[in-house]
């Protein structure tokens, strides 16, 4: 359910986050497993955040049981860093860092594990992602560099579609735009191309909020 839940949320699937969220809080009534709840509150703190792309009180409200989870861990395995990952846009940009240096230690004791190398680049992409919510571009355009570099180094393609446009996003509100325009219409293109539909209306929102007109 974990990998199902994080594809619908980097294609901001709404419809399938609801019914995994549905799915979810039925086996938590089952069987009383705390990962069942935690994905339940996930799918939905996603859904809360997609309808208008803004950090709300609703999504936080999901988010919180979470947070207090990971706070109580001593160690983070492979669980607690995709845990983590799920929740970087509903945590302030404080919280967010100081997560984040517990996880980056954390990694390199599973840097032979793939799911640590898609964990790691998200993670520069969804720290990238917080950076713009809260206007911080310096900070964003930093992450959203790295990212690029992990996707690129692990091959991750559409990952990599996803930091550029955060880069490009970054770049044009530090009016440091020279080819960010470009970059923005030929990654909206590939996205198109690949049918990813709603990952398409979520960047062309995203694109709006921040008042960036594209060709595309």
């Amino acid at each position: 359910m974990r990998s199902q839940i994080g594809e619908a949320a980097s294609l901001a699937d709404i419809e399938t986050l609801n019914a995994l969220s549905l799915e979810a809080s039925m086996l938590y009534e089952k069987t009383d497993n705390i990962i069942y709840y935690h994905s339940m509150l996930i799918c939905r703190a996603l859904i809360a955040y997609n309808t208008d792309l803004t950090i709300n009180n609703e999504m936080i409200e999901f988010v919180t049981p979470i947070k207090e989870y990971l706070f109580s861990r001593d160690n983070w395995y492979l669980y607690e860093m995709e845990l983590f990952n799920n929740i970087i846009y509903a945590l302030t940009i404080e919280e967010a860092l100081l997560f984040s240096r517990t996880l980056l230690k954390r990694l390199d004791s599973f840097q032979y594990f793939a799911e640590c190398r898609h964990i790691e680049q998200n993670i520069y992409t969804n720290l990238s992602t917080l950076c713009l919510e809260y206007n911080d571009f310096h900070s964003a355009k930093r992450f959203s560099d790295i990212a690029i570099e992990k996707a690129k180094k692990y091959t991750l393609v559409y990952e990599k579609v996803c930091s550029e446009l955060n880069h490009a996003i970054a770049c044009i509100k530090l009016t440091e735009d020279k080819t960010a325009y470009e970059v923005i219409e030929q990654n909206m293109l590939i996205i198109q191309y690949l049918k990813f539909d709603d990952l398409h209306e979520h960047f062309s929102n995203f694109l709006k909020k921040f008042e960036i007109e594209i060709n595309v």
